[in-house]
């Protein structure tokens, strides 16, 4: 199975955190993306630039997705305003080797889980407050015809999200 690797977004770099038993982490740099140190948690706390997202027309929400293409990342899925599980099947499925982006803004108490189905893959993103993005990315080993991924929250929790494939993944340890 494919090492997994969770980012969460913070103003001045990313947080890294290996999902999966045996993972490690690896810093990561290039093409101007900050290095992804590795740490303990995938939820950002709230900070006065994400409660300033009337004023801030760059600062995250749950109104639009989460911009990915400012990352070179190929849109293949979005969503906005959300709440309730949504599930969603992923365009021309996944081909060996291919890193799916998962970029998610959620607001609200509660947590947020997201899978990717055939594989059995699921992380949490934890919710609060104010907005809190986060950045998650899974490697795949097979090729498979269909796949979804779906969102199921916990709590009151409204979310945004942007979904596809990262060009220039993390790298990971084999």
């Amino acid at each position: 199975m494919a090492p997994i690797r969770s980012t969460g977004p913070v103003l001045c770099g990313l947080v890294s955190v290996a999902l999966l038993a045996g993972c490690s982490g690896g810093d990561h740099s290039s093409g101007g993306r900050a290095a992804r140190p590795a740490a303990g948690s995938t939820s950002v706390p709230p900070t006065a630039a994400t409660s300033h997202s009337a004023t801030d027309p760059h600062a995250p929400t749950t109104v639009k997705p989460p911009n990915l293409a400012a990352r070179d990342i190929d849109v293949v899925l979005s969503g906005k305003s959300l709440t309730g599980q949504h599930e969603y099947a992923i365009p021309k499925g996944i081909k060996a080797g291919d890193t799916l982006a998962t970029a998610v803004n959620c607001k609200g108490p509660g947590k947020l889980i997201i899978k990717l189905e055939p594989m059995g893959i699921s992380f949490p993103v934890m919710c609060e407050k104010e907005i809190v993005p986060s950045l998650n990315e899974a490697g795949f080993a097979k090729n498979r015809k269909s796949a979804s991924i779906a969102f199921v929250p916990s709590g009151n929790v409204t979310w945004s999200f942007a979904a596809g494939w990262d060009p220039d993944p993390p790298e990971r340890d084999q």
